[in-house]
């Protein structure tokens, strides 16, 4: 399909530089025609062109190094918090915040940021409730996160909502 794309594009490009591509003898090779001049007794000349080669050897590509140390995964899980923290629609941000809060292996570091962050860049108490007790069910959920969300409970207007968040903290 490709080759058949390729084949179309070269007789368009060619027909309309005024001049036209047909195949030669052999898949791989092509011929230019050109017509020098529009005269029926002119002789029409042709230029052989060498087919291109899609793939380089494999001794001329480069390797490189990588210039920057590679991410870690808690470098990779801070990004992706400040990258949600970034993102314009709450709903999206809640959604982020979601899937991290679930997340098996987080770090204590990591949970502590994702708390702060989801308390601070979050507007809906609801959604911040429902992250954090996302967070809260997690096996991993680490007690340093524990106590930090102890410490931010004054973030939330409704007692109703500081009730039901302790009470997940204390089973």
């Amino acid at each position: 399909m490709k080759k058949i794309i390729c084949v179309w594009i070269c007789l368009v490009v060619g027909s309309v530089a005024g001049c036209n591509l047909r195949l030669g003898t052999w898949a791989g090779s092509w011929e230019r025609i050109e017509y020098v001049d529009p005269e029926p007794d002119t002789e029409v000349g042709t230029t052989s062109i060498d087919p291109i080669e899609i793939l380089p050897d494999e001794e001329s590509i480069p390797i490189q190094e990588p210039i920057e140390p590679i991410e870690t995964s808690e470098q990779a899980v801070h990004a992706e918090i400040e990258t949600a923290g970034k993102l314009e629609s709450m709903w999206s941000r809640r959604q982020v915040y979601l899937q991290l809060a679930s997340r098996r292996g987080l770090s204590d570091p990591c949970q502590q940021h994702l708390v702060n962050a989801l308390l601070d860049n979050l507007l809906s108490e609801s959604a911040k409730e429902e992250v954090l007790l996302q967070l809260i069910r997690n096996p991993d959920f680490s007690k340093g996160t524990r106590k930090l969300i102890l410490q931010r409970l004054n973030n939330f207007n409704t007692a109703s909502r500081k009730q039901r968040i302790a009470s997940a903290l204390a089973h």
